[in-house]
């Protein structure tokens, strides 16, 4: 379960992000933007352009190609190679925060063809499903496409590798964003205010901004998020992933911490977490949190601090997007077995939630610490909790 190889961009002191969507998202515009914004908050970025929109323009066109298998895997071997190139050029940059945006992500390709073919494609190419999702990109900010909630707006004038009618694009975009649903750090940012209005591309930069700062931790990693206790595990009426998660709370010198397992695909990939509660906050809210992600011996090595009086916790993760929000519902399983809670994690705790209609009974409990994994870990007694919800 721990053959895990962790690619030498997941343990690297800078970060990339895909910033990716549908066509006609605004994605050019937020990348041009987002990185003038973030110079002027001290942070050093760069993007690394879309491939498909380079073999485009440079005479590689889609069409050239014998199959889109074909396509997809020239895409995909220039995406790795264009990344690994500008991480290895950013390394020789001095700064305190280095930022890589890419436009579009490895993933993308598997909304072009079926899932299932771009994975054996992939494989054979020698990338399994962490290596191309989860591992490079520690965020994954998803711009939606025109076509999805403003079809008047949208338009292939202005990409000459954009060919795809409203029908089609808006098909693309859903298809693409079902790519990223697994990825456990997935901001939406939609055309809408959520009241029936419409945002304009500067409001999605500020939102873009907003989120690569947040998942940079400026001025610090702040976890903002709501908690629901279900009654009883919902039928999901939406796409989603299903992802596995083992975890357990530590004691080292560095103080109390959090080690995780998380299988997607069959695929683990190990994390060390740090939580912390800044002044003036509770709960669930304003936690201080650092996120890295750890070799298979390293996961074994910290396994041997693993805390005498805390179980390890167990369960099903399966995320999903709901009107252009992330949530994610854990089915507990092993000492936790029946407990069943939606997360949704904010990027400003006046942000509005909006719940699904197919939960069923639910009651917030972001406040309860009883409802933390921590005090779960630490007392699996509290089953009556959910029991008697």
């Amino acid at each position: 379960m721990l053959n895990q190889i962790v690619h030498p961009l997941a343990l690297s002191d800078i970060t990339t992000i895909a910033e990716t969507g549908g066509a006609c998202a605004g994605k050019s515009t937020v990348l041009a933007q987002s990185t003038r914004h973030l110079q002027d908050k001290g942070v050093h970025a760069c993007v690394v352009p879309e491939i498909a929109t380079e073999f485009a323009t440079h005479g590689l066109s889609f069409g050239d190609f014998g199959s889109p298998e074909d396509f997809q895997t020239q895409i995909l071997l220039a995406s790795v190679e264009r990344e690994y190139r500008y991480h290895q050029a950013m390394k020789c940059i001095k700064a305190k925060h280095k930022v890589i945006l890419t436009d579009r992500g490895r993933l993308d390709g598997s909304a072009y063809i079926s899932p299932d073919v771009f994975f054996k494609m992939a494989e054979k190419l020698g990338y399994d499903a962490a290596l191309l999702g989860e591992v490079p990109y520690k965020g994954v900010i998803y711009l939606r496409s025109l076509a999805y909630d403003a079809p008047h707006l949208y338009t292939c004038a202005n990409n000459i590798a954009r060919r795809e009618t409203v029908e089609e694009a808006k098909e693309l975009d859903e298809r693409t964003l079902r790519s990223w649903i697994h990825h456990p750090h997935l901001v939406v940012i939609s055309n809408t205010d959520g009241n029936g209005g419409f945002i304009d591309l500067q409001t999605k930069v500020r939102k873009s901004v907003a989120a690569i700062t947040h998942i940079l931790g400026i001025p610090v990693p702040i976890e903002i998020e709501r908690k629901f206790h279900l009654k009883n595990e919902p039928l999901i009426s939406v796409p989603h992933e299903n992802v596995s998660i083992v975890q357990y709370y530590i004691k080292t010198p560095e103080g109390d911490e959090r080690i995780r397992m998380r299988t997607w695909r069959g695929i683990t990939t190990c994390y060390r977490t740090i939580k912390k509660t800044l002044p003036g906050f509770s709960g669930s809210f304003g936690r201080y949190e650092t996120e890295s992600i750890i070799t298979a011996s390293e996961f074994t090595r910290l396994l041997r601090f693993a805390k005498p009086d805390c179980c390890p916790v167990t369960k099903t993760r399966k995320t999903f997007v709901y009107k252009d929000q992330y949530f994610e519902l854990d089915v507990f399983l092993g000492l936790h077995q029946g407990l069943v809670m939606l997360e949704i994690e904010l990027t400003d705790a006046n942000d509005q939630v909006s719940l699904p209609d197919f939960l069923g009974k639910s009651r917030d409990v972001t406040d309860d610490l009883d409802y933390s994994n921590y005090s779960l870990a630490r007392n699996p007694s509290l089953s009556s909790l959910w029991k008697n919800c």
